[in-house]
Order: C-alpha cells, then structure tokens, then sequence
C-alpha cells in the first residue's frame, strides 16, 4: 500500500486548518495536552513496526485506537481497503518511504468515516501535530472526504485522550455509495473519439461545468456543520449541486477513474482571504491546475432551488489547464498542498490542455499554437487572426508569460490600422488572456 508523506518540518508552521474552504470558519478544538495525560495516566510512545497485508506501518506498542468508545485492533484498520483507494490524490502518496504515526493516524481517520464511526479517541502518544497533518492529508488525498473541517472537530477527552469527532453529515457522504456509481456512468457516457488525456479531462471538465450548481447560499451561510453535502463529491456529482470542496472532489474521482493523476488543491483568495479548493492534475505528462468551480455561471442563491444564471464575461473555461504561476498573485497555496505538488508546466505544447479551451496559445509573439497546431513560420499572426474571426464572432487568446501578453496588446494598440474591425472584448491580466470579436 502506498504510504502518506510527512512533512515534518512543516508540522510548526501547519495552519489550524480554519481556512480551507469558503464554507465555514472551523471551530476544531486546538489546545495541547500534556504528556502526562489525565490524572495517574503514564506516558508510553513505545513504537513498533507492524506488518499488515504485505506492509508494515508504525504504531504504539501498548496503545490503541478507540472506535465509538472501544479499543480497536490495529491490523483491523490498517487492513481496511476503501472503495476509493484507486481514486486518492497521488500527489499525497508515496511509495519510496516507510509508514509514520501520520499514515497510522491518516487511516484510522479514513476507516472511522467509510464505516460510520462517530468518535476516536487517539492516545496523547498521537500528538497534535501527527493528528493535524493527518487529518488535513486524508481531506485532500480523498475525493469523498471534504477539506472544510467545521463538521468535525477534536478536543481533549475526559480520561485524558484525543477525542474526534465526525459529524453525520459527514459520515453521509463519505460513506455513499451513489458517488462512485454516478462517477461510472458518467465515465461510460464518455465517446469513444476522447482518447488523449486532454480529450478525456475537457469532457470530463464540461460535464462538472455544464451540469453542477454552485451552492452559493451554503457557502455564504456558513451552515456545513448541518450539511456537508455540498462539500463533497457526492453533492457535486449525484445532487449536482456543491460548492468549491465538493465540486474539486467530484473532478478528482473522474479524472482518476479515467486514468489521469489528479489531487486537490487547498489555498485561499488573495483579494479577500476566503479559503478555496481546486486541481492539479497531469495531462499527457505535463502538469497543469484546474478550477471548475470558477467556470460554473450558475448559483444557488437561496434555500429554494431557484438558480440564478451569469454571464460568462471570459468567454469559455478560462481555469482548463492554466498555469499555477500565473495566477498567484490572486490564489496562494496552503503549505502542505504547496510542498506536495509538482510545479505546473510553463510553456505550451501541442498536448497541451488549455489548447482545447483556447483558440491561440502564446509562449511567444512567435512561438504560438492555433488549435493543436503551431503558427508556421511563413504564416502571419494577423491573418490567421482575421481566418478565426471569419469562422466564429469571438476568439480567445492566452499567454503563458507577461511579457508576451504585454507585448501582443501594445502590438494591438499600436497598429489600429492592422486590426481594423477587430476590438479586444475582454482582456484579464491575472489568467493573461485575451477575447477579440469583429466591431
């Protein structure tokens, strides 16, 4: 089995998990608890290594997990094979390293909600830094486990133990079986013409946009602690309605049963401080993000099921396989998710998959693809612009670098005469990408 990473260096600088989605604020009981326990308990982090289906994982010599109030035999959980252990975030995950207390902890976590258990009482030897990091792992590696943690808390227990609580929300959606049946169907409902990696995400992408609603009334309410739904894969693939958490899950399980890598994301807004998650995921080998909730224009505004519809002032899926780089000043990754990830491609290729979302994708004003196709040397920009326009009433251009995007709309604003009947629509710095339409 594979094993979790930890990140010990980052446990001092570990968040207290309060911001991971817009959802809610977390009201997870934080305060440490001394080494000694409760009154007359005696300290023992005696470890072992336990081998269990062909695998050894650390754990306490002489203590145990408690399940609903009862001890529960290590090599029963660490034995436990989910129904989503093909689908987990592969950038989590690590093969080369041995198990740690976090693996431990990660997967009693797991197997306590895919099996409707209410509480664990973790013995103190699980320090909170071991719990948090576990616990924040086993949110973004799993697609059924939602990162906003205001629906399940922790706190000090009256004999002295770490108790968890998981909220019955939660436990739901976690445990639905609907989820992973729903993810199937709508995979078989995939044509056969979807062969690349690109081809298989776009499709798999337009479902979660054409057919999920945001459930901005959950989001502005603050009420995840009554329902969690929204905030899994379930809601955004079975109710098709959720908000950031759920709807990056619900892509996650897609991608993954159609064979593409893909994780979750955690972060915040830089404008306004608001948590948030996405996707990062490997294309045809090469690594781009992925944000379906930001190209959804429909909403839920209320506790009816009325749907209020915008506009789609970009034009088409602006968050199709960008570049992580480019948007940092807006989006700022939590630090786990941040060390975990590999670092998006920053130059296009003809695999690439923003090529599908695009009509041009500049590296350079001379390095440029149209379609999957690059701009031949004895070509003209101008005209190949002026062809597009000709086939369709708008366009949209994107560009991996500044430069270049700074570049093309000088080269525009300069030269009227050329691009005469051709206006700019739309131009959003933070993505770098440009919508042209015929006056």
């Amino acid at each position: 089995m594979k094993t979790i990473r930890l990140f010990s260096m980052l446990t001092a600088m570990i968040m207290l998990l309060t911001t991971l989605t817009a959802c809610s604020d977390d009201k997870k009981n934080d305060s440490t608890v001394s080494k000694t326990g409760a009154v007359g308990y005696v300290f023992d982090d005696t470890t072992e290594m336990l081998k269990v289906s062909g695998s050894k994982y650390k754990v306490f010599s002489n203590r145990k997990i408690k399940m609903d109030y009862k001890d529960t035999d290590y090599k029963k959980i660490l034995s436990y094979k989910s129904p989503y252990k093909d689908y987990i975030g592969d950038i989590y995950y690590d093969t080369k390293n041995g198990n740690t207390l976090t693996d431990t902890a990660a997967l009693a976590i797991i197997y306590a909600y895919e099996h409707n258990v209410e509480t664990i009482d973790f013995p103190v030897e699980f320090d909170t830094a071991t719990l948090n990091d576990a616990w924040e792992v086993v949110c973004l590696a799993y697609p059924n486990i939602p990162c906003d943690l205001t629906t399940s808390y922790y706190e000090r227990s009256e004999d002295g133990l770490y108790r968890l609580r998981l909220s019955k929300s939660v436990r739901k959606v976690a445990n639905n079986d609907k989820t992973i049946k729903t993810a199937k169907k709508i995979l078989d409902s995939m044509p056969k013409d979807c062969k690349t990696d690109a081809q298989k995400a776009f499709y798999l992408y337009d479902w979660i946009c054409k057919n999920v609603v945001y459930d901005k009334y959950h989001a502005d309410n603050k009420i995840g602690i009554a329902d969690a739904t929204p905030q899994s894969a379930y809601g955004a693939l079975v109710e098709k309605r959720a908000v950031c958490d759920g709807i990056a899950g619900g892509l996650q399980l897609l991608f993954k049963m159609a064979g593409i890598e893909c994780s979750k994301l955690s972060g915040f807004t830089g404008k306004d401080g608001q948590g948030h998650v996405w996707n990062t995921a490997v294309i045809d080998g090469e690594v781009w993000d992925f944000d379906a909730t930001w190209d959804i224009y429909r909403a839920y505004t209320g506790a009816d099921d009325t749907i209020k519809e915008y506009d789609n002032v970009n034009g088409g899926y602006s968050w199709f396989g960008y570049n992580r780089t480019t948007e940092a000043k807006n989006l700022i990754i939590y630090d786990i998710p941040a060390a975990c990830a590999p670092n998006t491609n920053t130059e296009f290729t003809e695999k690439s998959p923003a090529l599908l979302a695009y009509d041009f994708c500049f590296n350079s004003p001379e390095d440029v693809y149209i379609g999957s196709k690059k701009l031949a040397k004895d070509a003209t920009l101008l005209n190949e612009i002026k062809n597009e326009l000709d086939k369709k009433d708008t366009i949209r251009l994107v560009f991996t670098n500044t430069d270049t995007f700074m570049i093309f709309l000088l080269d525009f604003k300069t030269s009227k005469e050329q691009y005469k009947g051709i206006t700019i629509k739309d131009a959003y710095p933070p993505l770098l990408c440009v919508q042209l339409s015929k006056e």
